[in-house]
């Protein structure tokens, strides 16, 4: 547990100072990148996610999954250069096609400038697709130290180039993304290291079929998600425009800040379940992943409310442009919180390989009312109606999760507590709407400071809860 908690909190203060100096930066952006431009990043960027979702396999997934049923080191240097050199083989052929392809069918359609933005983006997923097999290996070693302190420094680098090629260049597209491809070749030095370091000479590298049909269950689980979280924007440039899609964007960085806080615990969450479910107790594992996850859900809670509250003081600040972006924020915080509740259960899921394909149904079925939703409400109720649809996709994903974890390993749940952390947040929720300037501000604060107390007093103690049950046994038979 000790471990876990220094695990995240490493995660979380390094991911929390380096996005904290990319957001300082955004009202600079509101003012120098228009809406249309950051609408074009935005959809070059979703497409170019989506290509890499489908070459790369989310052979990383695979990684961090295996890399616990190795024995030796020498068994992890295998995986791990198996992987890679596969992963090399998928991203040499799938990208020199998407570029060959890109020319000759829609380079007259997008422009020769977006052309090479798109290309310049084709580069950094290239280069980053093997600094996250890295990283995926650093993380399972739980060596947190290691990853927060590349993510800070490359982060702060990636936040002086950025600056310096928005502000320099002419076109701010190319500008923006190729800020990011300085980043991934400045990770590749990292890349290399660890590939010396690594290297294991393996024959036969090709033997990796368990590992893709593992990772290939991942891959439509991901495909959902994209359409989920991205698709969103191509249907506004469609029915709206660029500018809309810059402005919904826009609004989605700031939901975006709880999803940093979820995933920074992630990192350290998943390796703790999974070498807590294989371990020899399984009514103490059952005990301490309960534990850990009340603390989880109500963190999500905390995180997704502050920044539902306070975002409409901070988009005040930037380009009136922008403005209508805090609204959607604050619906697309709403979603965080349910992906908050989904990542708690996820973990299980991806342990047991005979979940991944109903996972799969569960999460596609929503992709595809997520499309549906977006069309119908983007025509209704314009950028809010794509962040609402959002909403209700992730709600029924957090569900469908919970009850498919459920089913594999049944967690107790105090649900007093439970009901006490959810109507608190609700309650808090109203502040939200407190007048703006500096009263409102704080009086903002003071009901956080307020709030959080309240959080820390229901949750703390669920430990105590725990002990008091005779019970949990073997997948929690005996829990409410």
């Amino acid at each position: 547990m000790r471990k876990l908690l220094g695990n995240s909190l490493i995660f979380t203060v390094s991911n929390v100072l380096l996005q904290a100096l990319s957001f300082i930066l955004l009202p600079l952006y509101s003012n120098i990148i228009s809406t249309s431009d950051y609408g074009i990043i935005s959809n070059i960027n979703t497409i170019v996610f989506l290509c890499n979702l489908i070459i790369s396999m989310r052979l990383d997934g695979a990684l961090s999954r295996y890399y616990f049923c190795c024995k030796t080191e020498e068994d992890k240097k295998k995986l791990f250069t198996k992987l890679n050199i596969f992963l090399l083989f998928l991203s040499t052929i799938g990208y020199s096609f998407i570029v060959v392809f890109s020319w000759a069918f829609f380079v007259n359609k997008i422009g020769i400038n977006t052309w090479i933005a798109l290309v310049i983006a084709i580069f950094t997923k290239f280069f980053d697709n093997f600094y996250s097999m890295v990283s995926s290996y650093l993380i399972a070693e739980q060596k947190a130290k290691t990853v927060s302190c590349i993510a800070v420094f490359s982060g702060a680098l990636n936040l002086v180039s950025t600056y310096l090629f928005v502000t320099r260049m002419n076109n701010k597209v190319i500008g923006y993304v190729l800020s990011f491809l300085v980043i991934s070749m400045f990770r590749m030095i990292i890349v290399l290291y660890y590939q010396i370091v690594l290297w294991y000479p393996v024959k036969e590298f090709w033997k990796v079929k368990e590992y893709v049909r593992y990772s290939a269950n991942l891959l439509p689980v991901e495909l959902a998600y994209w359409i989920i979280n991205t698709s969103d924007r191509l249907v506004i440039t469609a029915l709206i425009g660029t500018s809309s899609t810059g402005i919904y964007s826009m609004g989605s960085n700031f939901a975006h800040i709880v999803n940093i806080f979820i995933d920074s615990f992630n990192k350290a969450y998943v390796p703790f379940v999974f070498s807590q479910i294989g371990s020899n107790s399984e009514k103490e594992a059952n005990n301490l992943i309960c534990r850990v996850n009340q603390y989880f859900v109500a963190g999500a809670s905390v995180i997704a409310g502050g920044v539902f509250v306070f975002v409409p003081s901070i988009i005040e600040i930037f380009n009136k442009d922008y403005a209508g972006s805090a609204t959607v924020a604050m619906v697309l915080t709403i979603s965080t919180f349910f992906y908050g509740i989904m990542q708690s259960y996820n973990v299980i899921c991806n342990y047991y390989v005979e979940c991944m394909q109903t996972k799969a149904k569960i999460i596609s079925l929503c992709a595809v009312l997520n499309i549906i939703l977006n069309i119908l409400f983007v025509k209704k109720l314009g950028l809010i109606g794509a962040a609402v649809a959002t909403v209700i996709c992730y709600a029924l994903i957090a569900l469908g999760i919970k009850y498919l974890a459920d089913k594999r390993w049944k967690l107790m749940v105090n649900m007093k507590k439970r009901v006490m952390t959810y109507s608190f947040t609700i309650v808090y929720l109203i502040f939200a709407w407190t007048p703006l300037g500096y009263k409102g501000l704080i009086i903002r604060i003071l009901s956080s400071i307020i709030y959080v107390l309240i959080m820390i007093g229901i949750n703390i103690s669920l430990s105590d809860y725990i002990n008091k049950k005779e019970g949990g046994t073997k997948n929690g038979e005996n829990a409410n």
